[in-house]
């Protein structure tokens, strides 16, 4: 036997000698195993998320695209209607919004979503957001929004 071998193989002897010490090994191990492979804990705490993809006449022209990239990855959503949206109660079944190439905002639309994100909604916007809308709300979507279209990228760019 390896010399460096036996000083292991005598600790765990000494700790198979003394029942109570190897049971309050393997317990708290057991609990430790049990607590740390729970499926319902992180389940809990994970927060479920619903997300809407909006449809406008803006973004017809690439609903195909859209959809076909959505769909590549495996991500569920739901479709909202633009149109239908008058209040913040009409985004309620989702906690996620994508806006994609959504050019024109009616000021009741934009007061719903900007209801709906202080009721602690979330946004991801893509491509002109909001560039067609009156300036009031092309203003107000800049505040809400952290960001505005500027102008087209061609190729990638590092923010600083």
């Amino acid at each position: 036997m390896s010399k460096q071998l036996t000083p292991l193989i005598a600790d765990l002897t000494k700790v198979k000698s003394n029942p109570i010490d190897l049971k309050t090994i393997v317990v708290s191990t057991l609990i430790g195993l049990l607590l740390n492979s729970l499926p319902w804990l992180p389940a809990a705490r994970a927060e479920t998320v619903q997300l809407g993809v909006v449809k406008s006449r803006d973004n017809q022209g690439h609903w195909s695209g859209i959809t076909e990239r959505l769909h590549s990855i495996g991500v569920n959503y739901c479709i909202v209607d633009l149109t239908e949206v008058k209040k913040a109660s009409d985004l309620d079944n989702t906690n996620l919004l994508f806006l994609p190439n959504v050019e024109f905002l009616h000021p009741k639309q934009f007061q719903a979503l900007q209801e709906w994100i202080a009721q602690g909604g979330k946004v991801i916007v893509s491509g002109p957001t909001g560039l067609l809308s009156k300036p009031d709300i092309r203003k107000q979507l800049r505040e809400l929004l952290g960001a505005y279209w500027g102008f087209a990228m061609t190729q990638p760019s590092i923010l600083h």
